[in-house]
């Protein structure tokens, strides 16, 4: 699926973005300056379903070592009992 860039002058579009309920993620590109100035913002969208059947075929320590930072690593492993939903719920929001 292409990442949809917005321009900075539909900050509005973003945030209706953001808060519908489909799943979402925003990446936020700000280049180095005197003055920060933002270059382009991307969505992307996750299909939930395809989350959990790649966690229950491969397991969610798998994708977490992938995706998660070490901070959010621990975090992931500190939880003893999860379950796949909690899997999907956190992982689908890195």
């Amino acid at each position: 699926m292409p990442i949809k860039q917005l321009p900075v002058g539909s900050i509005r579009d973003l945030l209706n973005l953001v808060s519908s309920p489909s799943p979402t993620f925003v990446h936020l590109t700000v280049i180095s300056r005197a003055e920060p100035m933002l270059l382009g913002i991307g969505i992307d969208i996750l299909s939930l379903s395809r989350l959990e059947g790649l966690i229950g075929r491969r397991g969610g320590d798998a994708l977490a070592r992938r995706i998660c930072c070490p901070r959010e690593l621990e975090e992931f492993r500190g939880k003893p009992e999860r379950t796949i939903k909690d899997e999907v719920r956190f992982l689908s929001t890195r």
